[in-house]
């Protein structure tokens, strides 16, 4: 799969913005980042990478609630980048750039955000890995949302895999973080009622293996932020 040219044509073709980065619907896309938000303190939070900045969404939310953050956000899809620099959202930055070769130094940012980027990837996840890593400077924080191969659905017919994405086992994941320097903060499943189920008040982060789409969140040892 080569996956620059398919989000350049979902770029260039899809209207809506969720479907543009293929993330399914507007409230699942929004429901990844809510534990990146109720987990970190984001007052404290200097700068901060998304690396798969697709739409520029997380970069929206960032700058509207914590407009002193300053976002650089990297992508391997030139048409979603012509996207999020239309936004013009003045707090943010956007260049090419690859998980495998991020254009930044060793440990330079609070925050490092991977969202739903390893599902579409077909490269070597130990350099993945390491450059994500390599780039959260000291006390900062690296979130990752993928899917689950060891998903409850899968494992009970319930479901299947789709062919062109990648899974992953969220503890191999987690081992390969914390081979690396970090501890672990929080790693649980991601439901699919995201948005509605908050606004009935209904608790949409599960128990690990329970719904097909993960987060982990992680801290590189050091202390507080």
């Amino acid at each position: 799969m080569n996956w620059r040219e398919y989000f350049d044509d979902l770029a260039r073709n899809e209207v809506e913005e969720h479907r543009k980065v293929g993330w399914g619907t507007k409230e699942s896309m929004y429901a990844k980042f809510y534990p990146l938000f109720h987990e970190i303190n984001f007052t404290s939070v200097r700068d901060s990478l998304d690396v798969g900045s697709g739409n520029g969404a997380l970069e929206e939310e960032i700058a509207i609630n914590y407009p002193h953050v300053k976002i650089y956000g990297i992508d391997i899809s030139g048409e979603m980048l012509k996207i999020c620099k239309a936004k013009r959202i003045l707090n943010a930055e956007f260049s090419f750039g690859s998980i495998t070769h991020l254009p930044f130094r060793d440990r330079r940012f609070n925050v490092v955000v991977s969202s739903g980027v390893l599902q579409n990837f077909n490269g070597d996840l130990g350099k993945a890995v390491n450059e994500l890593c390599r780039v959260v400077k000291a006390d900062g924080y690296l979130y990752i949302t993928a899917l689950d191969k060891d998903c409850k659905w899968f494992k009970e017919g319930i479901k299947k895999m789709n062919p062109i994405n990648t899974y992953y086992s969220p503890e191999d994941l987690m081992d390969k973080i914390a081979r690396r320097g970090f501890s672990l903060e929080d790693a649980r499943s991601i439901s699919l009622l995201d948005i509605e189920s908050m606004k009935r008040g209904m608790d949409f982060i599960l128990p690990l293996h329970a719904t097909h789409t993960f987060f982990i969140l992680a801290k590189r040892e050091g202390g507080e932020l």
